[in-house]
């Protein structure tokens, strides 16, 4: 496991699970190259998301949003948005990413799922492992980066251990 001092920047291809505080999202950790070309799935709004991005330096138009939530959200913005997805609906979640994984480039793309800890909510263990599983496997195939943040907190030692195999690498970015 790195540690929080060192800078989040990944290889294309490369998917690491980083641990946040609860109230933190992984959005935080991404390196400013991220936000040329980045997809989120993200249980916030779009207008927080966008305000997030904004606040690291990025420009919300490079950037995709998939909102994991049970409400549609109103927006009018810069950053574009699939429909809503319930965190209770991993195949409606997996048919989003696999559309909008089209708009992220190949080689210098990115794709950020921040708070991986609501589907366990919503869903059995053993169905997120294999969604991420999933996932982490398209994204690394396709060369971009992920990051996949996971409130460590939220989750046992044991769901924890699970998710992270499924992965390149984990960091840990809870304050100290």
């Amino acid at each position: 496991m790195r540690s929080a001092s060192e800078p989040l920047d990944l290889d294309p291809g490369r998917q690491t699970l980083v641990s946040v505080g609860s109230m933190a999202s992984v959005i935080e950790s991404l390196p400013t190259s991220a936000f040329g070309n980045l997809l989120v799935v993200s249980p916030n709004a779009p207008a927080r998301v966008e305000k997030t991005i904004e606040r690291q330096g990025g420009d919300p138009s490079r950037c995709g949003h998939i909102p994991l939530t049970s409400s549609a959200p109103s927006y009018e913005g810069p950053l574009w948005t699939t429909s809503p997805v319930a965190p209770s609906d991993l195949t409606g979640l997996s048919m989003r990413y696999s559309r909008a994984m089209e708009h992220v480039e190949s080689g210098r793309g990115w794709f950020c799922f921040d708070g991986v800890q609501l589907l366990l909510m919503y869903a059995a263990a053993d169905d997120v492992q294999r969604l991420l599983t999933t996932m982490a496997s398209a994204t690394r195939t396709r060369e971009v980066a992920g990051v996949y943040g996971l409130a460590h907190e939220a989750v046992t030692s044991e769901t924890y251990e699970r998710l992270a195999s499924i992965f390149d690498d984990s960091v840990d970015r809870r304050p100290r």
